[in-house]
């Protein structure tokens, strides 16, 4: 069985999703979703900083994955705790849970594909936000998809609360993806 999609994609990155089940005489099968994403690759050196609250580089798949009340959003200030981008560009990348009930909540963003290819040292680096005067248990944990492999985790979870108030630069090596066709990067956020 096969399915051929004919709509015309531009260069530009862009995710397609589909939803697939199977009718037979037998029944209908649970819908599965998937998605694909064409373009042409990003190169090194690969940037994103959300300046002026906008995404300069696509595409970026936000997915809430389990509970209700956590996503991700480009803005330019968290206003209950005047947290400011560290880059002073008026933007950057947010994920908030707005409920501090214990119910799970997991979100993910997905990073546009991009080629490691000519890529002396490789590497991914961000800043995130820690927060002193919470007792949340929220982590962020970043994986790595290769040439559309399964994700993997690039370290542990990076917990949000910290004993100091303030941004840190966390900073994974890629060298070992570099012969990768290309990666993509996913911040879950729960």
């Amino acid at each position: 069985l096969s399915f051929v999609d004919n709509f015309n994609y531009t260069d530009q990155q862009q995710t397609f999703r589909y939803a697939i089940k199977a009718n037979t005489t037998e029944g209908t099968s649970p819908e599965i979703q998937t998605g694909v994403t064409l373009g042409t690759l990003y190169t090194v050196p690969f940037e994103e900083s959300y300046a002026n609250m906008q995404y300069y580089t696509n595409p970026w798949n936000s997915t809430l994955l389990t509970g209700y009340n956590c996503s991700w959003s480009v803005t330019d200030i968290e206003y209950n705790t005047s947290v400011y981008p560290y880059d002073e560009d008026r933007g950057m990348l947010k994920v908030y849970k707005w409920n501090d009930d214990d119910a799970v909540a997991q979100s993910e963003i997905i990073s546009p594909k991009v080629s490691l290819a000519d890529a002396i040292n490789p590497h991914l680096s961000f800043y995130i936000y820690h927060y002193n005067n919470i007792t949340e248990k929220n982590t962020l944990t970043v994986y790595i998809s290769v040439d559309d492999n399964e994700k993997q985790p690039l370290g542990k979870p990076i917990k949000i609360e910290a004993t100091e108030a303030g941004g840190v630069k966390y900073s994974y090596s890629l060298y070992d993806f570099a012969d990768a066709n290309d990666i993509s990067i996913t911040f879950l956020g729960e």
